[in-house]
């Protein structure tokens, strides 16, 4: 009887709870590090980070190795503020969530789906969509400019990505490009030529 209430306790959830991948006992004592260190999701989530972002430097240039690394350093100062949020374990996972996703693109940890061109007004909108990624997000580019990345919002129809000042919503072979600052812009899908 004894060896089987042993193994009862042995095999409960509770001594297997996820743990961070950082050391709990060596933390800066910010109030978010002690909330992933008693949250069993977030606890996977961070260690998911960590194998995301090890992966993604191993296949990163050394310049832009350099660019992750001080991004990250960013990112973590960034996650800490979610202690002020109304929701900080949402917040967490939400920060987790999209540092995730931008690491396995950046990476390329992922197949790179086939781009979708669409002509907008007289500039073109070349668009990857990821759906495998932590949460499903789009590579947008117009012109000169590097692309961005933008992440799924709310939307009532179709699909509506956001970047920092500008977004993409479509929905079939039609969409708007949306930009700070600048008039939204009708949108048509090219067709794809093989």
């Amino acid at each position: 009887m004894k060896k089987v209430l042993i193994l009862m306790v042995l095999a409960s959830p509770l001594a297997f709870a996820a743990k961070p991948s950082f050391d709990c006992n060596k933390t800066s004592g910010s109030e978010v590090e002690k909330l992933i260190c008693k949250d069993k999701t977030l606890a996977a989530l961070d260690v998911k980070m960590s194998s995301v972002y090890s992966a993604a430097m191993k296949k990163l240039p050394a310049q832009e190795q350099k660019v992750q690394k001080a991004t990250q350093r960013g990112w973590i100062k960034g996650r800490d503020e979610c202690w002020k949020s109304d929701n900080a374990s949402q917040c967490v996972i939400d920060e987790y969530s999209r540092r995730i996703t931008e690491l396995q693109i950046k990476g390329e940890l992922l197949k790179t789906p086939d781009p979708y061109t669409y002509q907008c007004g007289k500039e073109q909108l070349i668009a990857w969509y990821y759906n495998e990624t932590e949460m499903p997000a789009a590579l947008l580019k117009t012109g000169n400019i590097q692309p961005e990345i933008a992440y799924l919002a709310r939307s009532g129809s179709g699909a509506k990505y956001e970047a920092q000042n500008w977004g993409f919503w479509s929905k079939g072979k039609e969409g708007v490009l949306m930009r700070e600052g600048k008039a939204d812009q009708n949108c048509q899908e090219k067709l794809k030529t093989r």
